[in-house]
């Protein structure tokens, strides 16, 4: 036993070193306050409070500037399609390049608010939310714009099939069938909160919200009826944080909050706080999916002379698990993956024992002992879980998992098994 504690301790601080958040600053700077994200296609643009607009072509390793045209340089929001990006500016106006940031042009003709707090492209529209003057939607590629919507503070806009949503700060949610001609209210669970992100997984459409008072529930809000109704989607671990942005791949969400970023892998029944890394628990203010890699834009907890740059985690590190049950198992255990012999995807079920979470770490191996893959690295509470691994890009052959758990605290424990599966191409 004494040996496999001592094993396990090893592989704690490897595994922890290998697989975790890394802040990719290089060009931007390490105290650069970010406001938002965007991506098109492989390209990374990173919109900050005072030094315009950056891209990455390598996933964060380098960041250049791009702000040609651009007189303004604090970046409240970007949006784009295959063709445009589209960077919304505090208080001047609203910028459109067609070459990937090489040159930007003025576009406001017509906007009577210079202070851009939200923007959307949809289809062949594209909608801007002003401070003070509600949305204003361009149907020329904002050559004019006309306004469509006289709410203040519409802090964020979302398309789903048919459908327009505006998030504002203390109005609620107004949705819109026809493109911005004429809106209604879609608050019915969602009072007393402010909008701030919205994003679509799975047929239900998700709200991160901040809370009015301290007695408010506010975090993340699901509907599946295109926002007829709203129920929080906290797994009671949201329940009191402002959740400022939102991302997701297929049925995992992700949340960004002042205490970081949480994952859910179950429609927002659990979450697990996915921090390792951070050197501070950081203020996020968008995540974004590129390249097999979730990006963190952050700023630092309110007061700060300091912003916190850009982070960036492999996706592989963190979703391919989820929760069969949180209730409590009698001991640990790994079970064989399903199917075996595989081709190319397999799950792999473990049971988290105990009375406290516990750091778990699940890889896989090739014959030559080599970790080729991190399928589970998070503190996670007793349950029952499953995580998939895809080996579409390996070739056919014996291959390991192992299952590796720390729990510390009084009556601390440690677990380690290994079982082994095959890939048939």
């Amino acid at each position: 036993m004494k040996k496999i504690y001592c094993s396990l301790v090893i592989l704690f601080f490897a595994f922890a070193t290998n697989a975790q958040w890394v802040q990719v600053p290089n060009g931007m700077g390490v105290d650069q306050f970010v406001n938002c994200l965007a991506v098109k296609g492989s390209l990374v643009f990173a919109g900050t409070r005072s030094d315009g607009i950056f891209l990455t072509t390598n996933n964060g390793n380098n960041w250049n500037t791009v702000n040609n045209g651009l007189s303004v340089l604090n970046i409240n929001m970007m949006s784009c399609d295959n063709i445009k990006i589209v960077a919304a500016t505090v208080n001047g106006g609203l910028y459109i390049s067609t070459n990937n940031g090489n040159v930007w042009n003025l576009s406001s003709n017509g906007m009577t608010d210079a202070n851009i707090v939200s923007v959307l492209v949809k289809g062949s529209a594209i909608f801007a939310g002003t401070y003070d003057h509600g949305v204003f939607r361009s149907t020329n590629n904002g050559t004019t714009w006309v306004n469509c919507f006289s709410t203040a503070r519409p802090f964020s806009l979302f398309a789903k099939d048919s459908y327009l949503f505006v998030g504002t700060i203390y109005n609620g949610v107004y949705r819109s069938s026809n493109n911005g001609v004429s809106w209604d209210t879609a608050n019915t669970g969602l009072e007393n909160v402010s909008v701030f992100d919205f994003i679509s997984s799975e047929n239900a459409i998700y709200a991160g919200t901040r809370k009015y008072s301290g007695s408010d529930t506010c975090g993340v809000f699901r509907s599946t009826d295109y926002g007829n109704s709203w129920f929080p989607a906290n797994g009671g671990i949201l329940t009191f944080d402002t959740v400022y942005a939102l991302t997701n791949v297929g049925p995992n969400i992700f949340a960004g909050t002042k205490r970081g970023v949480f994952l859910s892998t179950n429609s927002g029944i659990n979450w697990i706080a996915i921090n390792q890394g951070f050197t501070i628990l950081h203020h996020t203010t968008d995540l974004q999916i590129a390249n097999s890699y979730i990006f963190d834009a952050t700023i630092n907890r309110e007061g700060s002379l300091f912003g916190q740059s850009v982070w960036r985690r492999p996706l592989a590190e963190v979703i391919g698990i989820r929760t069969i049950s949180t209730e409590t198992p009698s001991a640990f255990s790994l079970t064989q993956n399903y199917p075996n012999p595989f081709n190319p995807t397999t799950k792999i079920r473990f049971a988290i024992s105990g009375s406290s979470a516990a750091q778990t770490f699940l890889s896989v191996y090739d014959m030559l002992g080599r970790e080729i893959s991190t399928l589970v690295n998070e503190e996670l509470k007793p349950g029952i879980y499953e995580a998939e691994w895809n080996a579409s890009s390996y070739p056919s052959g014996v291959y390991f998992y192992r299952l590796s758990v720390f729990q510390a605290g009084f009556a601390a424990r440690s677990y380690v098994e290994t079982k082994k599966m095959v890939l048939i191409r």
